[in-house]
């Protein structure tokens, strides 16, 4: 036994212990360590995956869909849904009819070089009616995707949070509604 070390303890009375005889084992503290150490690495290295999933779910998108939108975009869309941020057609169509136009005569004075604040002033449309009718084809417009289900409640306010702005603004945004 080459490798082995042997007990020469005695008892106090002189009678050698049962133990003496026993080789000595090498301690196995070693390999408690290095198991938690490696449960510890997995648990870093799941937790860093689960993190970069979430904040790559979470990060907004480069084009301009929100973010609920691009969420309906990967499921199934509903039937009438696309997944543009409102359906600009029933903007467009609310927009005409408070001109008491259709669609088709405000794209043709829209490719004539018009824009739609000043067809609206030809009709007669004061600034205050204008704004009114703008913001009520948006209402519609997002009244119409959430009766689908396309978009929620919150994404409605959001929308209408973003998408009212100034007199130039709204009018660029209607104005290219008929493009």
């Amino acid at each position: 036994m080459p490798n082995e070390i042997m007990h020469d303890s005695f008892l106090p009375d002189g009678e050698a212990s049962p133990l003496g005889n026993r080789p000595v084992r090498h301690s196995r503290k070693r390999l408690l360590p290095l198991l938690l150490l490696l449960l510890g690495v997995v648990i870093l290295a799941g937790g860093g995956i689960g993190l970069v999933s979430l904040l790559n779910a979470h990060q907004p998108t480069a084009s301009g869909i929100s973010a609920s939108a691009s969420k309906v975009g990967q499921q199934s869309l509903p039937q009438g849904c696309t997944p543009a941020r409102i359906p600009l057609n029933v903007v467009a169509q609310d927009a005409a009819n408070g001109l008491h136009l259709t669609v088709d005569r405000v794209k043709a004075q829209v490719h004539a070089g018009k824009s739609f604040a000043q067809i609206a002033t030809a009709r007669g449309i004061t600034a205050q009616q204008l704004r009114a009718l703008e913001i009520h084809a948006l209402q519609q417009a997002n009244n119409y995707w959430l009766g689908l289900g396309c978009i929620t409640r919150q994404d409605v306010t959001n929308n209408m949070q973003r998408d009212v702005g100034d007199a130039a603004y709204m009018d660029s945004e209607f104005t290219d509604a008929f493009r």
